[in-house]
């Protein structure tokens, strides 16, 4: 009786070694194992998919999100196909939950399961093993005929399983555990942001592991992985306050002496004084990541984020208070944005910088639409956007892209493309001046240190003056920038 399970990862190119794993697909892994199947994961950022034995193997597995991930899903797809095409192709993940029926269409998808998929596969996998139907089997779609079929939805499921990701799985000389590693202690977000996948994907709901199993699953990661630093990749840690105070307060109290990073959202801080901060700073919290998107009250009131641009500074200033390193991000090009908006988010980024120049603006990024989010929706049906209709469509839709944003005129879209680099260099500035210090004979070490005098005077001229036209050297750095990123 076949046993073997393959839980896939794609991505595009194989690298010696890679800062995190491929959180997504572990606890998938660990509930099959605790059913008693043989899982094996293959990440091909670090592995090489032709040499992978597709012997008694009862399912394939491939998780994706939106963009050039389906593209290395599909190659993934072909090969399997073409080496055994008995092997059933189940496919899971942010985008084919979004887009389950036009997923399953694709002739390289078998079986597409939907949202947290941990408790589906294994009763899926209990079923193609014992030669039983699963039509009745929740959180599904497929193909039955020339019909696509979609089952009733799954329902949350259980965070509160005992045991870790199972890291025994993985090469663990392909992966960096010593400076960062990820951890997820809860799922969802119970707000509104109409940009964001979460209102689709997980109904506006949050969930979370109890507090026990955190504190033990990061004692386990601290003692065993050797890392340094954790990264908490919860949607939204923060949405109970309590829930992260006792944490906090047990992580002191057994001294488990470990950095971390979280997500946490400016209005909470109405509520936080420097003594909560304080506390978390304590605990271990180094950093978090903020999304202020925009420093216009009126976008702000637009994309439902429900915050203001009082909360984005007193939330900033209160970080900094506490010695909590803020990282903020923002966007631009959303539907109905004037040039006025973005100037107004340029002023809110001065006035972070004047609160504190070690302030982190991760960036101002291009709004890029994916399913699930009621922006989404709105671009489709008033925009007449058309967006992809095919899973190898959307593969082309990438994150930032300018081709995609169909509803500004060019000479707008090269405005916002133009702020947009500008803002990304100033982030990457610091970590590409280490790099050309620390390889400075490397061809793009070399570029760089001939070239940067005169994009860095440039920047700041530029930002000053709030004057973004003909932009003919950040154009070249941009088209640069994408080469050496393989996105031309």
């Amino acid at each position: 009786m076949k046993k073997k399970i393959i839980l896939s990862y794609p991505e595009k190119r194989v690298r010696e070694k890679v800062s995190s794993i491929a959180y997504g697909i572990m606890p998938i892994a660990r509930a099959l194992l605790k059913a008693g199947f043989e899982v094996q994961i293959l990440d091909t950022r670090v592995q090489d998919y032709h040499n992978v034995d597709l012997k008694g193997v009862l399912l394939f597995g491939i998780s994706t999100m939106t963009g050039p991930q389906i593209k290395h899903g599909i190659e993934l797809a072909q090969w399997v196909r073409k080496t055994n095409k008995d092997i059933p192709i189940v496919w899971g993940g942010i985008h084919p939950t979004l887009l389950p029926e036009e997923t399953a269409k694709n002739k390289f998808v078998d079986i597409v399961v939907r949202g947290e998929g941990e408790e589906t596969i294994v009763e899926l996998a209990k079923r193609l093993q014992e030669g039983k139907g699963y039509d009745d089997l929740p959180g599904l779609t497929f193909r039955n005929g020339k019909n696509i079929v979609s089952t009733q939805n799954s329902h949350h499921v259980d965070l509160n399983t005992p045991g870790l990701p199972p890291y025994h799985l993985l090469d663990k000389s392909k992966y960096d555990f010593k400076d960062f590693t990820s951890y997820c202690s809860s799922r969802g977000c119970p707000h509104r942001c109409n940009f964001c996948f979460n209102q689709e994907f997980y109904k506006g709901k949050w969930h979370s592991r109890n507090i026990d199993h955190v504190i033990t699953d990061i004692k386990w990661m601290k003692k065993n992985l050797k890392c340094k630093r954790i990264g908490l990749i919860d949607d939204n840690f923060f949405v109970n306050k309590k829930r992260v105070e006792d944490i906090c307060n047990l992580l002191i109290k057994e001294k488990v002496n470990v950095k971390w990073s979280a997500m946490c959202r400016y209005n909470y801080f109405d509520n936080y004084n420097l003594a909560f901060l304080r506390l978390i700073k304590k605990a271990g919290c180094y950093e978090l990541g903020l999304g202020a998107e925009s420093g216009s009250p009126r976008i702000l009131k637009l994309v439902k984020k429900d915050i203001t641009v009082k909360q984005i500074l007193e939330g900033t200033k209160k970080c900094v208070q506490a010695g909590i390193h803020p990282v903020v991000s923002f966007m631009c090009g959303f539907p109905e944005e004037t040039k006025e908006d973005v100037l107004q988010t340029l002023d809110v980024i001065d006035k972070l910088r004047k609160i504190d120049p070690d302030v982190e603006i991760n960036g101002l990024f291009i709004y890029t639409p994916y399913p699930g989010g009621e922006l989404f929706e709105i671009l489709r049906d008033k925009y007449k956007v058309k967006f992809p209709r095919s899973l190898e469509a959307w593969s082309k839709w990438d994150f930032s892209s300018r081709e995609i944003l169909t509803w500004y005129p060019k000479d707008y879209l090269r405005f916002i493309s133009t702020v947009s680099t500008i803002v990304r260099y100033q982030f990457l500035l610091p970590n590409l001046k280490k790099y050309a210090k620390k390889y400075p004979f490397k061809p793009t070490s070399l570029m760089f240190f001939a070239s940067n005098w005169f994009f860095e005077l440039s920047s700041k001229i530029r930002w000053k003056m709030r004057w973004f036209g003909m932009p003919f050297e950040w154009d070249a750095w941009d088209y640069v920038n994408r080469k050496v990123r393989g996105e031309h």
